[in-house]
């Protein structure tokens, strides 16, 4: 049906004049804002393309993402709630992911081997397509993260990922 609908679509911009250009996955990157205060990265903000995510895993309940510098790692986990699968949407108040059992989501975020014992925070999950194993096909999400207290400074972290073909 939706092959239908795109030759349709391409006959009737023809047939106007019109042209049309197919669009481009978007390009896999991990960035990153830190507000002045916020843990482990202080006002800090950056991005990296796809060589720097080293790798991601995951599962129906978990997704690990991981990137790769000298001095400059990152490591953030998204938990589901126990007994939940993770889907696309808000996931809210969420713990550390090692107390994130129970109603509660988990979310972990390491910065060079700092991360956080009292987090309070957010994630959402656009797209999430795990296939066998723990291979991670294809993420876009984002996640405020707070440590210490749920006023302080906030991190916010945005990740697109595909999955290498061939």
């Amino acid at each position: 049906m939706h092959e239908i609908a795109v030759v349709l679509a391409g006959a009737a911009l023809a047939a106007t004049g019109m042209s049309c250009t197919a669009v481009a996955a978007p390009a896999p990157f991990f960035e990153y804002d830190a507000a002045p205060g916020a843990h482990p990265v202080s006002g800090r903000s950056g991005s990296y393309a796809q060589d720097r995510l080293a790798d991601m895993s995951g599962n129906a309940g978990t997704v690990k993402i991981f990137t790769d510098g000298w001095r400059d790692e990152w490591t953030v986990v998204l938990k589901a709630p126990a007994g939940q699968q993770l889907v696309p949407g808000t996931y809210r108040n969420a713990k550390r992911y090692e107390e994130g059992h129970g109603p509660t989501p988990g979310l972990e975020v390491v910065h060079s081997g700092i991360g956080c014992e009292d987090v309070f925070g957010s994630f959402t999950i656009d797209r999430y397509e795990h296939g066998e194993g723990a291979a991670v096909t294809a993420f876009d999400g984002s996640l405020e993260h707070r440590c210490g207290a749920p006023d302080a400074p906030p991190l916010k972290v945005r990740v697109s990922y595909r999955a290498p073909t061939g």
